[in-house]
Protein backbone atom coordinates (compact mmCIF):
# COMPACT_ATOMS: atom_id res chain seq x y z
CA UNK A 1 0.00 0.00 0.00
CA UNK A 2 0.98 3.27 -0.55
CA UNK A 3 1.92 5.97 1.72
CA UNK A 4 -1.20 8.00 0.08
CA UNK A 5 -3.36 5.10 0.09
CA UNK A 6 -2.24 4.33 3.65
CA UNK A 7 -3.28 7.44 4.97
CA UNK A 8 -6.68 7.92 3.18
CA UNK A 9 -7.75 4.23 4.32
CA UNK A 10 -6.59 6.12 8.35
CA UNK A 11 -8.39 8.97 7.79
CA UNK A 12 -11.30 7.03 7.03
CA UNK A 13 -11.06 4.51 10.34
CA UNK A 14 -10.83 7.53 11.97
CA UNK A 15 -14.19 8.66 10.68
CA UNK A 16 -15.45 5.42 11.50
CA UNK A 17 -14.61 5.74 14.98
CA UNK A 18 -15.69 9.35 15.50
CA UNK A 19 -19.23 8.10 14.43
CA UNK A 20 -19.39 5.07 16.46
CA UNK A 21 -18.60 7.25 19.53
CA UNK A 22 -21.22 9.94 18.47
CA UNK A 23 -23.76 7.19 17.87
CA UNK A 24 -23.09 5.05 20.88
CA UNK A 25 -20.75 7.05 23.35
CA UNK A 26 -17.42 6.92 24.27
CA UNK A 27 -17.71 4.15 26.85
CA UNK A 28 -19.82 1.82 24.69
CA UNK A 29 -18.44 -1.41 23.94
CA UNK A 30 -19.16 -1.77 20.36
CA UNK A 31 -16.70 1.40 20.21
CA UNK A 32 -13.72 -1.23 21.06
CA UNK A 33 -13.11 -3.09 17.08
CA UNK A 34 -13.42 0.42 15.31
CA UNK A 35 -10.64 1.88 18.25
CA UNK A 36 -8.68 -1.09 17.70
CA UNK A 37 -8.55 -1.16 14.00
CA UNK A 38 -7.41 2.61 14.16
CA UNK A 39 -4.59 1.93 16.35
CA UNK A 40 -3.49 -0.74 14.29
CA UNK A 41 -3.14 1.94 10.97
CA UNK A 42 -1.39 4.09 13.55
CA UNK A 43 1.03 1.25 14.46
CA UNK A 44 1.84 0.48 10.76
CA UNK A 45 2.03 4.74 10.33
CA UNK A 46 4.57 5.00 12.95
CA UNK A 47 2.46 6.93 14.98
CA UNK A 48 3.42 5.28 18.12
CA UNK A 49 2.00 7.23 20.65
CA UNK A 50 -1.50 7.84 19.76
CA UNK A 51 -1.71 3.98 19.12
CA UNK A 52 -0.94 3.37 22.92
CA UNK A 53 -3.45 6.17 23.47
CA UNK A 54 -6.57 4.14 22.10
CA UNK A 55 -5.55 1.19 23.11
CA UNK A 56 -4.97 2.03 26.63
CA UNK A 57 -8.55 3.54 26.04
CA UNK A 58 -9.83 0.12 24.56
CA UNK A 59 -8.36 -1.90 28.00
CA UNK A 60 -10.28 0.48 30.07
CA UNK A 61 -13.60 0.70 28.17
CA UNK A 62 -13.53 -3.34 27.85
CA UNK A 63 -12.91 -3.69 31.66
CA UNK A 64 -15.59 -0.84 32.77
CA UNK A 65 -17.94 -3.04 30.20
CA UNK A 66 -16.73 -7.02 30.70
CA UNK A 67 -15.16 -6.91 33.92
CA UNK A 68 -11.27 -7.66 34.23
CA UNK A 69 -11.92 -12.14 33.91
CA UNK A 70 -14.10 -11.57 30.60
CA UNK A 71 -12.02 -12.65 27.65
CA UNK A 72 -12.81 -9.62 25.69
CA UNK A 73 -11.44 -7.37 28.43
CA UNK A 74 -8.27 -9.71 28.42
CA UNK A 75 -8.04 -9.35 24.93
CA UNK A 76 -7.59 -5.97 25.18
CA UNK A 77 -5.30 -5.43 27.57
CA UNK A 78 -2.81 -8.43 25.39
CA UNK A 79 -3.70 -5.56 22.61
CA UNK A 80 -2.31 -2.79 24.68
CA UNK A 81 1.13 -4.85 25.71
CA UNK A 82 1.30 -5.53 21.75
CA UNK A 83 1.30 -2.05 20.93
CA UNK A 84 3.45 -1.24 23.78
CA UNK A 85 6.32 -3.42 22.61
CA UNK A 86 6.17 -1.89 18.98
CA UNK A 87 6.43 1.77 21.03
CA UNK A 88 9.91 0.53 22.56
CA UNK A 89 8.06 0.34 26.33
CA UNK A 90 8.51 -2.93 26.87
CA UNK A 91 8.70 -2.41 30.67
CA UNK A 92 4.86 -1.45 30.71
CA UNK A 93 4.09 -4.09 28.37
CA UNK A 94 5.78 -6.53 31.10
CA UNK A 95 3.49 -5.49 33.84
CA UNK A 96 0.11 -5.68 31.67
CA UNK A 97 1.29 -9.37 30.08
CA UNK A 98 1.76 -10.57 33.97
CA UNK A 99 -1.70 -9.25 34.39
CA UNK A 100 -3.54 -10.85 31.91
CA UNK A 101 -2.10 -14.04 32.63
CA UNK A 102 -2.69 -13.95 35.81
CA UNK A 103 -6.79 -12.89 34.57
CA UNK A 104 -6.94 -15.41 32.05
CA UNK A 105 -5.63 -18.30 33.67
CA UNK A 106 -8.21 -17.39 36.63
CA UNK A 107 -11.22 -17.02 34.97
CA UNK A 108 -10.73 -18.52 31.42
CA UNK A 109 -8.35 -21.51 32.10
CA UNK A 110 -4.66 -22.73 31.23
CA UNK A 111 -5.40 -23.96 28.19
CA UNK A 112 -7.41 -21.23 26.72
CA UNK A 113 -5.84 -19.37 23.65
CA UNK A 114 -6.35 -16.20 25.52
CA UNK A 115 -4.11 -17.24 28.14
CA UNK A 116 -1.49 -18.56 25.91
CA UNK A 117 -1.10 -15.62 23.60
CA UNK A 118 -0.63 -13.62 27.49
CA UNK A 119 1.76 -16.36 28.14
CA UNK A 120 3.64 -16.22 24.90
CA UNK A 121 3.46 -12.09 25.43
CA UNK A 122 4.99 -12.24 29.12
CA UNK A 123 7.86 -14.24 27.29
CA UNK A 124 8.51 -11.29 24.33
CA UNK A 125 8.25 -8.92 26.81
CA UNK A 126 10.69 -10.24 29.36
CA UNK A 127 12.92 -10.43 26.31
CA UNK A 128 12.66 -6.88 25.12
CA UNK A 129 13.12 -5.36 28.75
CA UNK A 130 17.10 -7.28 28.59
CA UNK A 131 16.21 -10.79 29.90
CA UNK A 132 17.00 -12.06 26.09
CA UNK A 133 18.56 -16.25 27.87
CA UNK A 134 15.34 -16.14 30.66
CA UNK A 135 12.90 -15.47 27.92
CA UNK A 136 14.18 -18.58 25.94
CA UNK A 137 13.04 -21.23 27.96
CA UNK A 138 9.54 -19.16 28.11
CA UNK A 139 9.35 -19.18 24.90
CA UNK A 140 9.86 -22.34 23.92
CA UNK A 141 7.14 -23.66 26.53
CA UNK A 142 4.47 -21.57 24.86
CA UNK A 143 5.31 -22.81 21.53
CA UNK A 144 4.83 -26.28 22.92
CA UNK A 145 1.79 -25.27 24.42
CA UNK A 146 0.47 -23.75 21.42
CA UNK A 147 1.00 -27.13 19.36
CA UNK A 148 -0.23 -29.24 22.27
CA UNK A 149 -3.52 -26.92 22.24
CA UNK A 150 -3.95 -25.73 18.48
CA UNK A 151 -1.83 -27.90 16.21
CA UNK A 152 1.54 -27.28 14.57
CA UNK A 153 0.38 -25.53 11.84
CA UNK A 154 -2.24 -23.03 13.48
CA UNK A 155 -1.43 -19.35 13.01
CA UNK A 156 -1.02 -19.17 16.33
CA UNK A 157 1.39 -21.73 16.24
CA UNK A 158 3.81 -20.31 13.74
CA UNK A 159 3.65 -16.45 15.00
CA UNK A 160 4.74 -18.36 18.34
CA UNK A 161 7.50 -20.55 16.42
CA UNK A 162 8.57 -17.02 14.99
CA UNK A 163 8.77 -15.61 18.80
CA UNK A 164 11.04 -18.41 19.92
CA UNK A 165 13.13 -17.86 16.70
CA UNK A 166 13.34 -13.71 17.66
CA UNK A 167 14.62 -15.18 20.99
CA UNK A 168 16.91 -17.84 20.03
CA UNK A 169 19.10 -14.67 17.89
CA UNK A 170 18.54 -12.31 20.80
CA UNK A 171 20.15 -15.11 22.72
CA UNK A 172 23.18 -15.70 20.11
CA UNK A 173 22.06 -18.77 19.33
CA UNK A 174 22.52 -18.20 15.18
CA UNK A 175 22.15 -21.39 13.97
CA UNK A 176 18.70 -22.60 15.86
CA UNK A 177 17.43 -19.25 15.04
CA UNK A 178 17.85 -19.91 11.48
CA UNK A 179 16.59 -23.17 11.47
CA UNK A 180 13.67 -22.42 13.09
CA UNK A 181 12.81 -19.12 10.83
CA UNK A 182 13.70 -21.28 7.58
CA UNK A 183 11.00 -23.77 8.51
CA UNK A 184 8.40 -21.14 9.29
CA UNK A 185 8.82 -19.43 6.50
CA UNK A 186 8.32 -22.59 4.68
CA UNK A 187 5.00 -22.84 6.25
CA UNK A 188 3.66 -19.48 6.37
CA UNK A 189 4.53 -19.95 2.42
CA UNK A 190 2.21 -22.67 2.26
CA UNK A 191 -0.37 -22.27 4.73
CA UNK A 192 -0.68 -18.01 4.20
CA UNK A 193 0.71 -18.07 1.15
CA UNK A 194 4.08 -16.07 -0.54
CA UNK A 195 2.66 -12.57 -0.07
CA UNK A 196 0.76 -12.67 2.70
CA UNK A 197 1.85 -9.93 5.36
CA UNK A 198 2.86 -12.53 7.89
CA UNK A 199 4.88 -14.47 5.89
CA UNK A 200 6.56 -11.18 4.63
CA UNK A 201 7.63 -10.85 8.18
CA UNK A 202 8.88 -13.95 8.39
CA UNK A 203 11.50 -13.26 5.39
CA UNK A 204 12.44 -10.16 7.58
CA UNK A 205 13.32 -12.13 10.27
CA UNK A 206 15.14 -14.87 8.58
CA UNK A 207 17.33 -12.17 6.75
CA UNK A 208 17.98 -10.70 10.19
CA UNK A 209 19.00 -13.98 11.24
CA UNK A 210 21.76 -14.82 8.49
CA UNK A 211 22.94 -11.31 8.83
CA UNK A 212 23.54 -12.04 12.66
CA UNK A 213 25.53 -15.31 12.07
CA UNK A 214 27.25 -13.57 9.64
CA UNK A 215 25.89 -15.29 6.70
CA UNK A 216 25.36 -12.19 4.11
CA UNK A 217 25.88 -14.04 0.84
CA UNK A 218 22.58 -16.21 2.57
CA UNK A 219 20.74 -12.80 3.57
CA UNK A 220 20.86 -11.18 -0.03
CA UNK A 221 18.39 -13.15 -2.00
CA UNK A 222 16.09 -12.76 0.97
CA UNK A 223 16.95 -9.01 1.66
CA UNK A 224 16.08 -8.47 -2.04
CA UNK A 225 12.58 -9.98 -1.84
CA UNK A 226 11.83 -8.10 1.27
CA UNK A 227 12.70 -4.94 -0.48
CA UNK A 228 10.32 -5.79 -3.67
CA UNK A 229 7.62 -7.08 -1.25
CA UNK A 230 7.91 -3.80 0.91
CA UNK A 231 8.07 -1.77 -2.15
CA UNK A 232 4.67 -2.97 -3.83
CA UNK A 233 2.82 -3.19 -0.69
CA UNK A 234 4.19 0.12 1.65
CA UNK A 235 5.66 2.18 -0.56
CA UNK A 236 9.83 2.71 -1.98
CA UNK A 237 9.61 5.49 0.25
CA UNK A 238 8.22 3.83 3.59
CA UNK A 239 10.96 2.80 6.46
CA UNK A 240 10.66 -1.01 5.84
CA UNK A 241 11.65 -0.50 2.11
CA UNK A 242 14.47 1.64 3.23
CA UNK A 243 15.71 -0.34 6.07
CA UNK A 244 15.82 -3.64 3.86
CA UNK A 245 17.58 -1.55 1.20
CA UNK A 246 20.31 -0.29 3.77
CA UNK A 247 20.78 -3.55 4.92
CA UNK A 248 21.76 -4.98 1.43
CA UNK A 249 23.86 -1.97 0.82
CA UNK A 250 26.02 -3.50 3.81
CA UNK A 251 25.58 -6.48 3.25
CA UNK A 252 27.00 -6.43 -0.74
CA UNK A 253 29.80 -4.27 0.42
CA UNK A 254 30.72 -6.22 3.23
CA UNK A 255 31.36 -9.56 0.91
CA UNK A 256 32.80 -7.47 -1.89
CA UNK A 257 30.45 -7.23 -4.39
CA UNK A 258 28.77 -3.02 -4.13
CA UNK A 259 28.16 -3.43 -7.71
CA UNK A 260 25.23 -5.57 -6.98
CA UNK A 261 23.67 -3.35 -4.93
CA UNK A 262 23.51 -0.58 -7.91
CA UNK A 263 20.74 -1.38 -9.30
CA UNK A 264 18.70 -0.98 -5.71
CA UNK A 265 20.14 2.40 -5.53
CA UNK A 266 19.46 3.62 -8.41
CA UNK A 267 15.69 2.39 -8.82
CA UNK A 268 15.74 4.12 -4.80
CA UNK A 269 16.56 7.44 -6.33
CA UNK A 270 14.45 7.47 -8.71
CA UNK A 271 11.43 6.77 -6.60
CA UNK A 272 12.46 9.31 -4.17
CA UNK A 273 12.62 11.75 -6.94
CA UNK A 274 9.38 10.82 -7.87
CA UNK A 275 7.81 10.76 -4.62
CA UNK A 276 9.85 13.52 -2.96
CA UNK A 277 11.25 15.56 -5.80
CA UNK A 278 14.84 16.55 -6.30
CA UNK A 279 15.24 19.25 -3.80
CA UNK A 280 14.21 17.17 -1.17
CA UNK A 281 16.97 16.61 1.64
CA UNK A 282 16.01 12.79 1.58
CA UNK A 283 16.39 12.53 -1.90
CA UNK A 284 20.08 14.27 -1.65
CA UNK A 285 20.65 11.64 1.62
CA UNK A 286 19.68 8.52 -1.29
CA UNK A 287 21.69 10.27 -4.28
CA UNK A 288 24.99 10.67 -1.59
CA UNK A 289 24.20 7.19 -1.18
CA UNK A 290 24.33 5.86 -4.98
CA UNK A 291 27.64 8.09 -5.74
CA UNK A 292 29.11 6.35 -2.54
CA UNK A 293 28.19 2.70 -4.05
CA UNK A 294 29.49 4.39 -7.63
CA UNK A 295 32.98 5.06 -5.87
CA UNK A 296 33.27 1.53 -4.15
CA UNK A 297 32.29 -0.22 -7.03
CA UNK A 298 34.63 1.84 -9.15
CA UNK A 299 32.82 3.41 -11.41
CA UNK A 300 34.23 7.29 -10.28
CA UNK A 301 33.04 9.08 -13.15
CA UNK A 302 29.51 8.14 -12.34
CA UNK A 303 30.38 9.23 -8.62
CA UNK A 304 31.90 12.49 -9.02
CA UNK A 305 28.82 13.61 -11.27
CA UNK A 306 26.27 12.86 -8.87
CA UNK A 307 28.02 14.51 -6.21
CA UNK A 308 28.58 17.34 -7.95
CA UNK A 309 24.40 17.30 -9.15
CA UNK A 310 24.12 16.75 -4.91
CA UNK A 311 26.04 20.03 -4.55
CA UNK A 312 24.60 21.77 -7.52
CA UNK A 313 21.07 21.24 -6.00
CA UNK A 314 21.67 21.79 -2.71
CA UNK A 315 23.14 25.56 -3.23
CA UNK A 316 19.69 25.78 -4.96
CA UNK A 317 17.49 24.94 -2.51
CA UNK A 318 19.57 25.96 0.82
CA UNK A 319 22.24 29.05 -0.66
CA UNK A 320 25.55 28.56 -0.97
CA UNK A 321 26.62 29.56 3.02
CA UNK A 322 24.50 26.58 4.39
CA UNK A 323 26.34 23.75 6.09
CA UNK A 324 24.24 20.96 4.50
CA UNK A 325 26.35 22.72 1.38
CA UNK A 326 29.32 22.56 3.05
CA UNK A 327 28.62 18.77 3.98
CA UNK A 328 27.96 17.80 0.50
CA UNK A 329 31.14 19.68 -0.89
CA UNK A 330 33.28 17.46 1.51
CA UNK A 331 31.35 14.56 -0.19
CA UNK A 332 32.56 15.79 -3.52
CA UNK A 333 36.40 16.64 -2.77
CA UNK A 334 36.27 12.71 -0.84
CA UNK A 335 35.26 11.21 -4.21
CA UNK A 336 37.95 12.93 -5.75
CA UNK A 337 40.73 11.54 -3.22
CA UNK A 338 39.18 8.13 -3.28
CA UNK A 339 39.35 8.33 -7.50
CA UNK A 340 43.13 9.37 -7.37
CA UNK A 341 42.16 12.93 -8.61
CA UNK A 342 44.44 13.95 -6.00
CA UNK A 343 44.60 17.24 -7.36
CA UNK A 344 40.45 18.60 -8.05
CA UNK A 345 40.60 17.08 -4.10
CA UNK A 346 43.25 19.50 -3.14
CA UNK A 347 41.68 21.95 -4.77
CA UNK A 348 38.28 21.73 -3.61
CA UNK A 349 39.14 21.06 0.32
CA UNK A 350 41.40 24.23 -0.06
CA UNK A 351 38.13 25.75 -1.16
CA UNK A 352 35.85 24.36 1.51
CA UNK A 353 38.11 25.59 4.14
CA UNK A 354 38.35 28.91 3.31
CA UNK A 355 34.42 28.70 3.58
CA UNK A 356 34.25 26.92 6.58
CA UNK A 357 36.52 29.09 8.48
CA UNK A 358 34.00 31.82 6.90
CA UNK A 359 30.57 30.90 8.25
CA UNK A 360 31.23 28.51 11.11
CA UNK A 361 34.56 30.53 12.04
CA UNK A 362 38.45 29.29 12.79
CA UNK A 363 37.46 27.39 16.46
CA UNK A 364 34.72 25.38 14.97
CA UNK A 365 35.26 21.53 14.87
CA UNK A 366 34.56 21.08 11.61
CA UNK A 367 37.23 23.57 10.68
CA UNK A 368 39.76 22.06 12.05
CA UNK A 369 38.60 18.93 10.18
CA UNK A 370 38.36 20.11 7.17
CA UNK A 371 41.79 21.45 7.72
CA UNK A 372 43.09 18.12 8.44
CA UNK A 373 41.39 17.15 4.96
CA UNK A 374 43.29 19.92 3.27
CA UNK A 375 46.55 18.92 4.86
CA UNK A 376 46.08 14.92 3.71
CA UNK A 377 45.01 16.20 0.31
CA UNK A 378 47.87 18.08 -0.12
CA UNK A 379 50.33 14.97 0.98
CA UNK A 380 49.05 12.81 -1.42
CA UNK A 381 49.11 14.86 -3.99
CA UNK A 382 52.39 15.53 -3.18
CA UNK A 383 52.59 18.94 -2.57
CA UNK A 384 54.76 18.23 0.92
CA UNK A 385 55.38 21.87 1.96
CA UNK A 386 51.87 23.19 1.26
CA UNK A 387 50.62 19.67 3.78
CA UNK A 388 53.33 20.80 6.28
CA UNK A 389 52.06 24.52 6.39
CA UNK A 390 48.44 23.10 6.95
CA UNK A 391 49.47 20.22 9.71
CA UNK A 392 51.30 23.28 11.09
CA UNK A 393 48.51 25.41 11.78
CA UNK A 394 46.24 22.49 12.79
CA UNK A 395 48.56 21.62 15.67
CA UNK A 396 48.37 25.24 16.97
CA UNK A 397 44.98 24.91 16.88
CA UNK A 398 44.74 21.53 18.45
CA UNK A 399 47.24 23.06 21.11
CA UNK A 400 44.87 25.58 21.94
CA UNK A 401 41.64 23.08 21.83
CA UNK A 402 42.73 20.17 23.07
CA UNK A 403 46.08 20.50 24.74
CA UNK A 404 49.84 19.70 23.70
CA UNK A 405 49.23 16.22 24.89
CA UNK A 406 46.09 14.85 23.60
CA UNK A 407 46.05 11.76 20.85
CA UNK A 408 45.26 13.95 18.41
CA UNK A 409 47.14 16.89 18.73
CA UNK A 410 50.24 14.61 19.07
CA UNK A 411 48.84 12.91 15.88
CA UNK A 412 48.79 16.14 13.95
CA UNK A 413 51.98 16.95 15.22
CA UNK A 414 53.38 13.42 13.83
CA UNK A 415 52.70 14.19 10.72
CA UNK A 416 53.77 17.73 10.37
CA UNK A 417 57.14 16.50 10.97
CA UNK A 418 56.79 13.41 8.30
CA UNK A 419 55.92 16.25 6.27
CA UNK A 420 58.53 18.42 7.03
CA UNK A 421 61.31 15.42 6.64
CA UNK A 422 59.55 14.36 2.76
CA UNK A 423 59.64 17.86 1.48
CA UNK A 424 63.44 18.63 3.00
CA UNK A 425 64.05 14.85 1.27
CA UNK A 426 62.93 15.95 -2.20
CA UNK A 427 64.25 19.36 -1.82
CA UNK A 428 67.64 17.76 -1.39
CA UNK A 429 67.45 15.32 -3.89
CA UNK A 430 66.36 18.45 -6.35
CA UNK A 431 69.68 19.65 -5.58
CA UNK A 432 71.72 16.37 -6.49
CA UNK A 433 73.62 16.10 -10.00
CA UNK A 434 72.15 14.18 -12.43
CA UNK A 435 73.66 10.78 -13.23
CA UNK A 436 75.09 10.81 -16.66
Amino acid sequence: MSPTSMALETEGFERALAACEAARGHDHPDTIPARATLANAYESAGRKGEAVALAEANRAVGERAYGTGDRRAIAARCDLAVVLVVAGRASEALAHCRQAVADAETSLGHDHPDALMARYLLARARGLTGEVTEAVPLHERALAEYEQVLGAEHPDTLYARTGLAIAYRRAGRSDDAIALSERVLADRERVLGPDHGVTMHTRCELYRAYLKAGRDADAIPVLKRVIADSARMLGACHPHTTTALNRLNQACHDIGRPAEFIPFAEQSVADWELAKGTDDPSTAQVRTALANVYCRSGRYGEAIALFKQVVGDSERTYGSDDPIVLDHRRLLAEAYAICGATHQAAREYRRILADSDRILGADHPDTSSDRSALARAYAFDGQFASAAMAYKHLVEERVKALGPDHPDTLAARQELTRMRRLKWTLGFSALMPRQR
